[in-house]
Formats: structure tokens, C-alpha cells, sequence
């Protein structure tokens, strides 16, 4: 677009493109070694290479266009040396909905994190551009920079905010918090480092950080190259069986997980009862022979809510480790 725009950079922009190019061809090439050397259940699970129609799922941020087109008349009447920071804005913008071409969608929001900073710093170069030229008198460009200062606090604040005060924030510093207190906080028996680790989902996710587990079930597997689909099936039904759902609990739970979030089971309801069909037929195998899935993936570790009466399979070949006061711990007596 540069290229097109501003005629007297153009060996400029030639040069950055291909010694750009050139950088990032390392990466190109192992990404696609590695998309060729496994299975594409991964790639698609994540939206990733995900075949949708041309004119699927557009993103049309309307403030964003408004404002690029706004830009463009600025940059062309007043300002041409910001052309390529226009048109970096413009390609981001663009490629948002690069499914209108290629018919895949591969994360395609992600081109907010490109579009979004270069046309705020285009914009703000253009309107400071304005007020230099302007020769204000000292108290106008006094105001200016007080308004600018509280501009740059709030944003600083909102992020403060961002940071410490969401919801899941929260929720994560709140579980922290009582991992802490019952793990950290005094003479426990510690975790075997790089064991199998199954149950509460907030206790996998520490434990993982804090105690070097391997979660059974967790937000990993999902990007997973080494994991295919059926594994990932098996993983979570297990994972589920183990904190005590029976077949009518874990079926709403996966109903309700399916529908929403990535991959091609959120776009097709075919897709959808063929992936929980699969999920379910992993649940009834399991709970058949739980022994054989927890050999599977050498599970040695589970936590459970410490309100929660512990599961049937619990009785025998398991010893707590810990009763609470947030999560009960079990370890398998015969862990691999």
C-alpha cells in the first residue's frame, strides 16, 4: 500500500519488505514443517487454518474505518510523510478479514494488536502535527500538556485497574491466594515434580506454575501439536470422571464447552454431537475401566474441592495428602 501511496519511498519500503521478509523466513518455514508433521486436529481446535465461507465472521469495527478514511484525506492533504504508518493501519485492518481471500480463518482478530496501535499513534502524530503549526499562545499549550498528562494517567489507571480489579483477575489472585496458604505456607508434603496431575481446574493451573505438574486436563492441551483429538477426548472425560461426574453432569458440562469457543464444533451442529458423541463414548469407557485410563496417562495426583465427599474410586488405592482447607489431595498408591 506504501508502495502505491508515496512514490518517493518506494525503494524504501522495497528494501524493508524484503529484508523484513528475509527475517521472519526462519519462522515461516519451521511453522510449516510443523503443520505437516501432525495432525491438523490442533490447528483447527484452535481456529487455526480453519476453512470458514469468504464472507463469514467479517469484523467491521466501524470507529476504525471511519477513522482510517478520515486519516487518509489528513495524511494526503497535510502530512504524506506519515504515509506508510497509514498504511501499516490500512493492511492491519485489512488483513482482520483476510478470509474474503484465503477462506480460512486463522485467529484473524489478532490484527487489532496491528491496526488499533498504528492508527492511535497516527492519529495523535496528526493532531500534535496541527497544534505545532497552530502557534498557540503558552497558556493554550499549557492546557495541552495538562490534558495530555491526565490522558496518559487514565490510561495508566484503566490498566491498573485492567490488572487487579476484573473479574477473573480475582478470581485467579483469590485462588493464589489459598494455594499458597495450603501448599506454601508450611511443612507439606510436596508433589513429585513432573507428575500427572487431575482434578479442579483453578488447582491445575497452580500447580502446574508452582509445584512443576502436568495437568491431565487444561488450556495447553488445546494447543497441543502432540495431541490429536482422540486423546484430547480421553483427557478430558478422565479428567471430569475424576472429580466425580457421572454421565448426566458431564454431558451438560461438554454440551455447554462445545458451543462455545474455538474450532469447527462451534460453527456446525453436526460437528458439535459428533465430538460430544466421542467425548461420551470416552466417559463410559472410562468409568467401565478406570483403572486402564489412569495407567494411560500415569495420573498420580488429584484435588478436589475440600467440601466435596470424595468420589467412589477414592476407597481404594488412594491416599490423601491433604484434607484442605481449600482442596482435598490424593496421590494414586500405585502411580507409574
Amino acid at each position: 500500500m506504501a508502495l502505491a501511496l508515496d512514490a518517493s519511498h518506494r525503494w524504501v519500503y522495497f528494501h524493508t519488505g524484503w529484508i523484513g521478509g528475509l527475517c521472519g523466513l526462519p519462522a515461516l518455514i519451521n511453522n510449516a514443517l510443523l503443520r505437516y508433521s501432525t495432525s491438523s486436529d490442533w490447528l483447527q481446535r484452535s481456529d487455526k487454518f480453519m476453512p470458514i465461507g469468504r464472507f463469514d465472521e467479517l469484523l467491521l469495527p466501524k470507529s476504525a474505518l471511519v477513522l482510517l478514511l478520515v486519516g487518509l484525506v489528513w495524511v494526503w492533504l497535510r502530512r504524506r510523510e506519515l504515509t506508510y504508518l497509514w498504511s501499516l493501519a490500512f493492511s492491519g485492518l485489512f488483513l482482520l478479514n483476510q478470509q474474503v481471500l484465503t477462506g480460512l480463518q486463522i485467529e484473524n482478530f489478532h490484527w487489532i494488536y496491528v491496526y488499533g496501535p498504528c492508527l492511535s499513534l497516527l492519529l495523535a502524530l496528526l493532531v500534535a502535527g496541527e497544534f505545532l503549526r497552530a502557534d498557540l499562545p503558552r497558556p493554550a499549550l499549557a492546557a495541552l500538556w495538562l490534558l495530555g498528562a491526565v490522558h496518559l494517567a487514565d490510561g495508566f489507571w484503566l490498566r491498573a485497574q485492567e490488572a487487579l480489579r476484573t473479574r477473573q483477575t480475582r478470581e485467579i489472585l483469590a485462588d493464589f491466594a489459598c494455594y499458597r496458604q495450603q501448599r506454601l505456607g508450611g511443612p507439606t508434603e510436596r508433589l513429585a515434580p513432573n507428575a500427572v496431575l487431575a482434578g479442579a481446574p483453578e488447582f491445575l493451573e497452580l500447580g502446574a506454575i508452582l509445584e512443576d505438574q502436568r495437568p491431565l486436563d487444561h488450556y495447553c492441551l488445546l494447543l497441543s501439536p502432540s495431541i490429536d483429538d482422540a486423546e484430547w477426548d480421553r483427557r478430558v472425560a478422565l479428567n471430569d470422571y475424576l472429580r466425580g461426574f457421572d454421565r448426566a453432569d458431564f454431558a451438560r458440562c461438554q454440551e455447554a464447552t462445545l458451543s462455545k469457543g474455538w474450532g469447527p464444533w462451534v460453527r456446525d451442529v453436526a460437528l458439535r454431537a459428533k465430538r460430544l458423541a466421542a467425548r461420551l463414548s470416552a466417559f463410559d469407557a472410562i468409568r467401565a475401566h478406570p483403572a486402564a485410563a489412569l495407567e494411560e496417562f500415569a495420573v498420580r495426583y488429584v484435588a478436589l474441592p475440600a467440601n466435596q465427599p470424595p468420589p467412589e474410586y477414592l476407597r481404594e488405592g488412594w491416599r490423601r495428602l491433604q484434607g484442605g482447607p481449600s482442596w482435598q489431595v490424593w496421590e494414586r498408591l500405585r502411580a507409574g
